[in-house]
């Protein structure tokens, strides 16, 4: 019997034998990659021309950065970034609560003034257009194949209903949201304080 066969009743082994590759004269990666980590580490990062600072000096960038509507005077741009900073707001939160009209400046500062009552009339608007999409959702199963042109009268009324939906959601109720957010995170800062 030979030495390297096993019986036919007893399992092979899980051994691997790893294969050993020649080494070359190049450096290892580990090198190469220290190297590239230094100087990442030298180099100094670009100024971004749409920084805080620079948009505070700026009008144009300030306007560039948040949009056209946006002409205000330097004191106010000032209260505007430190609001941002003070309630941890996006850019986008910020286009969205002045295009909303929710943001409000005055001789105190730039404060947030999403309305309650302006969120739950969103909430009931959504609420009133809930049975109108389902009632269209039925009808375009209804005339899928018997009748396609008025299919396709139905999906375009249901896209514009969607698209209602959408914008009650993001000029009533997306701003109470935000602000609400905001408020939460001011309330659980002074209490970890």
């Amino acid at each position: 019997m030979d030495d390297d066969r096993k019986p036919p009743n007893e399992k092979p082994s899980n051994k691997v034998t790893p294969i050993r590759r020649k080494t070359s004269d190049k450096p290892p990666l580990d090198d190469a990659l220290e190297e590239l980590r230094r100087l990442l580490q030298e180099t100094e990062p670009l100024d971004d021309e749409l920084s805080d600072a620079e948009v505070i000096r700026d009008e144009k960038q300030f306007r560039r950065r948040f949009g056209s509507g946006f002409d205000w005077p330097k004191r106010d741009r000032i209260a505007l970034i430190a609001l941002k900073h003070e309630k941890d707001l996006t850019d986008a939160e910020i286009k969205l609560f002045r295009r909303t009209g929710n943001l409000s400046r005055g001789p105190f500062g730039v404060r947030l003034t999403a309305s309650r009552w302006a969120a739950w009339f969103g909430w009931f608007q959504l609420a009133y257009l809930t049975p109108l999409l389902l009632v269209l959702l039925a009808g375009l199963n209804a005339n899928m194949f018997r009748d396609p042109g008025r299919a396709m009268l139905v999906i375009v009324l249901l896209c514009g209903v969607i698209g209602f939906c959408i914008a009650i959601y993001l000029l009533y109720i997306k701003p109470w949201l935000i602000q609400k957010r905001t408020q939460v995170r001011d309330k659980s800062s002074l209490v970890d304080e």
